[in-house]
């Protein structure tokens, strides 16, 4: 084991003092909790402490209102088939419109069936899509087979999983060794699984026009 100044630079001396950290933590936590003899029911409000039905009926706040509305992150098409996000995008001026819309709704204890509806846009599928190169395979049966890659990996990205496997090995598995491999191997994986993607779509299109033709 390698120490510089407390620094432990060896795998597996770091994996060790890791499990020794976590494992010793709750023990230490626990100990530091006081006993008492206190019970549940004394943390509990007294009844006219307690928030009232009337409450939670009142008017709300156009400071409320904004901070719940500047929350949203993404918002569904609702049933008039508007982007939820032109509507984020121009809160400034539908902001009063809307605020009056909630504080209705609120004190009237009424939300309209339609408003619950969400809608999702469905993209159609391009009707045309242009031919690409054939793809080639960078590694042969052979050397895949003598690199004993399991058969789930033995695609297009193969020649990226071999660095990628001997990384991990080399590294002890370790979570944040890798990256680099990982990432390129799996940039390759997505960009072979849109290009299936696309062949299919091909296909599809293929078949559409020779019935069509058949058609005529």
């Amino acid at each position: 084991m390698i120490k510089i100044e407390n620094t432990i630079f060896e795998p597996n001396a770091i994996s060790h003092e890791f499990n020794k950290l976590f494992t010793e933590i709750s023990p230490k936590l626990s100990n530091k909790i006081p006993n008492t003899r206190a019970l549940f029911s004394d943390f509990l409000l007294a009844l006219d402490e307690c928030i009232r039905s009337d409450e939670l009926s009142s008017d709300l706040s156009i400071e409320e209102f904004e901070k719940a509305f500047k929350s949203i992150k993404k918002k569904s098409c609702g049933p008039d088939e508007i982007d939820g996000n032109v509507i984020i995008d121009c809160f400034k001026q539908l902001k009063d419109v809307l605020f009056k819309v909630f504080n209705a709704s609120i004190k009237q204890r009424v939300f309209p069936e339609q408003s619950k509806i969400a809608k999702n846009s469905k993209m159609n599928p391009p009707s045309f899509l242009p031919d690409e190169p054939p793809r080639k395979m960078v590694l042969s049966q052979k050397e895949m087979m003598d690199a004993e890659i399991p058969l789930k990996f033995r695609d297009y990205c193969a020649h990226l999983y071999i660095p990628l496997r001997k990384c991990r090995i080399e590294t002890k598995m370790m979570p944040w060794a890798c990256k680099h491999e990982k990432h390129e191997w799996e940039e390759c994986e997505v960009a072979d699984y849109y290009r299936r993607m696309r062949d299919k779509h091909r296909e599809n299109l293929k078949k559409q026009a020779e019935n069509k033709a058949g058609q005529v």
